[in-house]
């Protein structure tokens, strides 16, 4: 499961992960799109609950809305789960 309120998504093209914004809980979850059971690969923790999110399929960065604080957090993939990482707010 991936949270009681998914929200948005984004896919990473290169990976397939999906990004999924979820309501009411500071986190993103990260799924595995190309796999025959979509799996939660994971949770990227942020400092607010997230809307929207975004991905650059040049760089693959994430970016990802936190209304609640008017910020938008900085992802970067990984190599290692949860495969993204917050590497900056602005």
């Amino acid at each position: 499961m991936i949270g009681a309120g998914p929200y948005a998504v984004a896919v990473d093209a290169t990976s397939g992960r999906v990004l999924v914004t979820l309501r009411g809980e500071p986190r993103v979850a990260v799924v595995d799109g190309r796999a025959d059971d979509a799996s939660v690969l994971g949770w990227v923790e942020l400092e607010a609950t997230p809307a929207w999110v975004a991905i650059d399929q040049e760089t693959r960065r994430a970016f990802v809305s936190m209304p609640e604080s008017g910020a938008v957090a900085i992802l970067e993939p990984t190599d290692e789960a949860p495969f993204y990482e917050v590497v900056g707010t602005f």
